[in-house]
């Protein structure tokens, strides 16, 4: 979806370490937002709770992502890999 080409950005400069702290997030999004919401609305409220799981899924790519160009030179930043 939304997120696959902040996906193949982090994958090709090896931040494997995002990827982790993103699936995290999102995890506990969605189990956070489900369990408040599915008690009171049933379908209506997984349906909400999904929808701001992958909400916050699309913002954590986003904050890692411009966090990343922060740190580095603009879109000129060399990898994990060139460093070593």
């Amino acid at each position: 979806g939304l997120t696959k080409p902040y996906n193949a950005f982090f994958r090709v400069k090896g931040e494997g370490k995002i990827f982790n702290r993103v699936a995290l997030i999102y995890a506990l999004a969605s189990f956070v937002a489900n369990a408040l919401l599915i008690p009171f609305f049933a379908e209506t409220g997984a349906a909400i709770g999904l929808m701001t799981a992958v909400s916050l899924n699309l913002v954590a790519h986003v904050v890692f992502y411009r966090a990343m160009l922060k740190r580095s030179d603009g879109m000129n930043f060399i990898t994990r890999r060139e460093r070593q």
